[in-house]
């Protein structure tokens, strides 16, 4: 049938994962949208105290592109909310890999996150929470 849609092919090796993965990092450039750079900028202060500039953060249940990244001016890699959703989710793979110490988490996706990382959670420690997001270290998990 023509009209039916190719599935895209699934990495199964370590080595297409990875591949998976190069793809997925960024390094951002650092531009803002106007109606967003107040909020942001906001944001940033509070970032720029706790984390050092060349800190990479993994941003998690978030969509891509990832603002965050992108308004923190950081590098670092998205994890969007189905792949964190995943029995075997992606997640500590490229945590580890990365060598990522920072995970930064919408506030509204905590609860979710204490439910998919529930070990993970159990050894980092928070190093800034507000009603907008949380800001963990990994702490060698």
């Amino acid at each position: 049938n023509k009209n039916k849609k190719k599935k895209a092919k699934k990495p199964d090796t370590e080595d297409e994962l990875l591949g998976e993965l190069a793809k997925l990092l960024t390094q951002i450039e650092y531009h803002k949208q106007e109606e967003n750079y107040e909020k942001c900028a906001k944001l940033q202060e509070k970032v720029d105290k706790i984390l050092p500039a060349e800190a990479s953060i993994m941003s998690v249940y978030s969509q891509e592109p990832n603002f965050v990244l992108v308004y923190l001016d950081r590098k670092g890699l998205t994890i969007n909310l189905e792949e964190m959703q995943r029995a075997e989710s992606p997640f500590t793979l490229y945590l580890n890999r990365l060598n990522m110490d920072y995970v930064i988490c919408y506030s509204r996706f905590t609860d979710w996150f204490k439910r998919d990382q529930p070990i993970f959670i159990s050894k980092a420690e928070v190093l800034y929470s507000d009603d907008k997001f949380t800001l963990y270290k990994s702490n060698g998990y």
